[in-house]
Parts: C-alpha cells; sequence; structure tokens
C-alpha cells in the first residue's frame, strides 16, 4: 500500500454580477507529490488542474450552474514530462442557508484525453483512467466560521 506526500497551491477567483445572482468563479490548482511505495520507493508526480465554472441563483437559497475541469498529470515534479491530459464538464447544484452550504456535481469525463510518455498504459477510448472514470459525483458541505 502506498502512502504520499503532497505540497500544493491554490488561486480561487470569483466575480459576482446582477447583484449576486450570477457567479463565475476559477481556480487553478498546482500540486507536487511523492508516492511512497514499500517496493518501489518514492515516485515524484505533478498536476496542474484549472476548474472554471457559473452558475445563477434561480430561487432564493438555490443556485444551478455548469462547471469544467482541465486535467493535467506529470511524471516529475514541477510540471515536467506531462503524461495525461483529461477535460470534464458538468452540471452543478448549490443550496445555501445562513450557517450552512451543500453543492452537488456531476461531471462528465470528454473523450478528448490524452496520455504520453509513460502514462500511455493508462488511456484507452480517449479518457484517461489513471484515478478517474467517465464520471465524477462530487458532494461539498461547508460551513462559516465567523
Amino acid at each position: 500500500m502506498g502512502k504520499k506526500d503532497e505540497l500544493s497551491a491554490r488561486l480561487l477567483l470569483q466575480s459576482n454580477f446582477i447583484d449576486d445572482h450570477f457567479i463565475l468563479a476559477g481556480n487553478v490548482v498546482v500540486a507536487n507529490e511523492r508516492l511512497k511505495f514499500i517496493q518501489n520507493g518514492n515516485v515524484p508526480e505533478s498536476s496542474l488542474d484549472f476548474l472554471v465554472g457559473a452558475t445563477y441563483r434561480f430561487a432564493p437559497k438555490w443556485s444551478a450552474g455548469v462547471e469544467a475541469r482541465f486535467h493535467n498529470d506529470y511524471l516529475e515534479l514541477n510540471l515536467r514530462n506531462q503524461v495525461q491530459r483529461a477535460t470534464f464538464i458538468g452540471p452543478n447544484m448549490h443550496y445555501a442557508a445562513k450557517d450552512w452550504w451543500v453543492t452537488g456535481a456531476w461531471r462528465y469525463q470528454l473523450a478528448d484525453g490524452n496520455c504520453m510518455g509513460g502514462g500511455e498504459a493508462e488511456c484507452s477510448n480517449a479518457r484517461v483512467w489513471d484515478s478517474h472514470s467517465v464520471n465524477e459525483f462530487i458532494v461539498k458541505v461547508g460551513f462559516p466560521l465567523n
């Protein structure tokens, strides 16, 4: 069984329009990690994700929208030697009460995935399979800390 050490950085951007009814958001996530295996020692990897989304508040406390994830994996640290690229897109639904919120999303992996170099065994049918599937289901729950 493997474990990993990871160091990641995130840039979060958001802009609200139409009295906060329409929201555009973007995230950039960069990560360096070392996978630890008993037999193989440490394996360095890195990743770069671009996430974008748009939501519209259609009723009090309720929003719906669409989001996309552009995912890139690298075989070395610091985004060197790219081995995978995949695109996910799908709808989301958000409910926000005064003291908590919940978001559910479904992302579908488009058939535009690409594996190169050492990652070729993890691709088929123009999709990336290393820690991915055709469908990603996400549920996030949060609450303010103030």
